[in-house]
C-alpha cells in the first residue's frame, strides 16, 4: 500500500531530472502514435511498400 506524504514531494521528479542520461535526437521523444499513425499508414499505403517488401523477398528466394 502506498502511502502519499503530506509535504515535500512539490519537486520530486525534477529532483532527478539531471540524474537522467537520454539522448538528444531529432525526432520527438513523445511517440504522438494515436495522431501520426494514420498518416504513416497512409504513405506506406501510396508508396506500395509492402508490395515492394514483397518483391524484394520473392527475388530474395528466387536468386538463392
Amino acid at each position: 500500500m502506498f502511502i502519499k506524504p503530506k509535504y515535500g514531494t512539490e519537486n520530486l521528479m525534477s529532483d532527478y531530472k539531471s540524474t537522467l542520461n537520454l539522448p538528444e535526437t531529432g525526432f520527438p521523444m513523445r511517440g504522438d502514435l494515436a495522431k501520426r499513425e494514420p498518416g504513416m499508414l497512409a504513405r506506406w499505403t501510396d508508396d506500395d511498400l509492402y508490395g515492394i517488401i514483397r518483391a524484394a523477398k520473392r527475388q530474395n528466394l528466387h536468386s538463392a
